[in-house]
Formats: structure tokens, sequence, C-alpha cells
């Protein structure tokens, strides 16, 4: 069985948690563990991260994800989250509350 852990919308086989970056983007601090069957993964021919992706597309196509949210949780940068986005020709819901979390996260970043 694959034990697929989610923490703030990061997968992990085992890892280190860092509260400070998981507040930053406004989630609640909260632990969730799923336990997948190998069966399933294998019977939907997906890896645990690209079910990830797929659940964290399901959630920005909700809008109960901002881009940001959803990136994260994908274990992608916003770029490359938006690239997949593209090429399932999902639009990006984009408005001045996610422009200022994007300014607010390029600052903490300085600017990169």
């Amino acid at each position: 069985m694959n034990s697929l852990r989610v923490w703030g919308g990061r997968w992990w086989k085992s890892c280190n948690l860092n509260y400070t970056k998981f507040t930053e983007i406004n989630l609640p601090v909260i632990l969730m563990s799923v336990t997948i069957p190998d069966e399933v993964l294998h019977k939907i021919q997906m890896s645990d991260a690209e079910l990830v992706q797929e659940i964290a597309i399901m959630l920005f196509q909700q809008e109960r994800f901002t881009l940001g949210q959803a990136s994260y949780f994908a274990n992608m940068n916003q770029l490359e989250f938006q690239r997949l986005l593209a090429s399932r020709k999902i639009p990006l819901h984009y408005d001045i509350v996610e422009l200022k979390e994007d300014v607010k996260s390029l600052e903490a970043n300085n600017w990169q």
C-alpha cells in the first residue's frame, strides 16, 4: 500500500515539515494521511505525484484553490502549473486578490 500524506498541499513519503511555508499561502495547518492501495494507482495508471496534480487541478477549477495554492499543492512552481493548465485548455481565474498574493510572494523571495 502507498501512503500518500498531504500536509498543506505538499505530498511526501517522508520529509521534514515546514509550518512557516505552509502559512505563507494562507492554508490551515492540517495533517492528513490518505492510504491508496497500489492496485488503485496501477488501475488508474497514475503515480502518486500525478494523482496529487489531478486533485490540485480539480480544486483550482472549482475555485477552492488559488493558483498559488494549487501549484504548491501539486509540488510545482506556478509557471509549471500554469503550463499544465494551458496544456489542458483550463483558463486561469486570476483576480486582484491573487495578484496581491503573487506580489507578496515575489517580494518575500526578492522578486525571483
